[in-house]
């Protein structure tokens, strides 16, 4: 992690910025703390928002009832909107200062990334606490935001900063974005492919979209299944419409080749994880620590309707770097042509 924590404190009233800096610097001070706040201060809405647009954040501290300076609207709503635009615009951490904390509306409020705190007291060194905890979230965010600039700038010298200036202003801001993303998932996810990955590499998750899709693995249930319907065709779908599903199964010998494993034969555990047991299975790797891997079971196969899948039971999204290996098996078992045995004996009597 960077040696630096930068915040945005967002305070219309400027006279508590130097108790709010003083604190920082106290908490940084602290040596099993090892934190550097580097403090950005603004007194209103449109101030964090240049700020913002110019400057990375690490975390930001906001009070929820800024000055409105908007006709007509109150200073609880004006914050909440706020808030919910926050969401859009900053990818991490917010701690909201409240006076009243049913103010905040429960949907403005993600409490894996945010929290609310009352003005009080120790409402600072609170916030301080809090941020504490989300120091490991911080410093993998620093680390991918660095990974991701390597990958801009090496996309922005090969080509791309050319061919965004050909098409100039014929081409929609969110189309460049797609070509650029499109290059640094077709660098990542398809040069790289082949070299070893973390386990959660094979999914997304969680799944934020409100629809259904191939690869997606959800419950019906107790269950879990996974999506193998084509998504050229779940796109142009209606209610009626049908979706192929397979078990998702659990491996019965998954805890033998475990301890196997521990013992230093991973031979069972290596051939599993290659696939290479058997054609009508697909291994997919845990998706949470503690938890086995789910084997998708070819011969397990059902139906339903598209209207009766409901995307909140979405449990996670096989990963387009993982996907095509499930759909490819899949269609390879299914479309295999079979052929006649053959014994042994043959090919012992007219080959000696």
């Amino acid at each position: 992690m960077s040696n630096n924590i930068h915040l945005l404190y967002i305070e219309d009233e400027t006279n508590l910025w130097d108790g709010f800096l003083k604190e920082a610097e106290i908490y940084g001070a602290v040596p099993e703390n090892k934190i550097a706040f580097v403090v950005h201060c603004v007194p209103g809405i449109e101030e964090a928002k240049a700020a913002i647009a110019t400057q990375k954040f690490d975390i930001i501290v906001t009070d929820l009832k800024i000055a409105t300076g908007i006709p007509g609207s109150d200073a609880v709503t004006t914050g909440n909107l706020f808030i919910k635009e926050l969401k859009e615009i900053s990818p991490c951490p917010i701690a909201i200062l409240t006076g009243k904390p049913s103010d905040v509306e429960d949907d403005t409020l993600d409490r894996s990334s945010m929290a609310k705190f009352t003005k009080e007291v120790d409402a600072e060194t609170k916030i301080f606490h809090w941020i504490k905890t989300k120091l490991p979230l911080i410093s993998l965010m620093q680390q991918s935001f660095e990974l991701l600039n390597k990958e801009l700038a090496t996309l922005f010298h090969s080509g791309v900063a050319d061919r965004i200036s050909e098409l100039g202003s014929t081409i929609p801001a969110e189309s460049s974005l797609r070509m650029i993303l499109e290059n640094i998932a077709d660098r990542i996810l398809t040069v790289n492919s082949t070299t070893k990955s973390h386990p959660q590499e094979s999914y997304i998750h969680p799944v934020i979209r409100n629809n259904i899709m191939t690869g997606d693995l959800i419950s019906i249930g107790d269950e879990t299944w996974v999506i193998l319907t084509p998504a050229c065709n779940i796109v142009r779908y209606s209610k009626n419409e049908i979706v192929l599903l397979a078990k998702c199964n659990d491996h019965p010998k998954y805890r033998q080749y475990l301890d196997a494993a521990e013992k230093g034969d991973d031979k069972s555990l290596r051939a599993l994880i290659n696939q290479a047991n058997n054609l009508f299975t697909h291994f997919l790797p845990p998706l949470n620590k503690g938890e086995a891997p789910k084997i998708v079971n070819f011969d397990e196969l059902i139906t339903i309707k598209y209207s009766e899948l409901d995307p909140n039971n979405i449990i996670a999204a096989i990963s387009p770097k993982f996907l095509p290996n499930l759909i490819h098996r899949f269609s390879a078992y299914i479309g295999r042509p079979g052929a006649p045995d053959i014994e042994p004996s043959h090919c012992l009597q007219h080959s000696l």
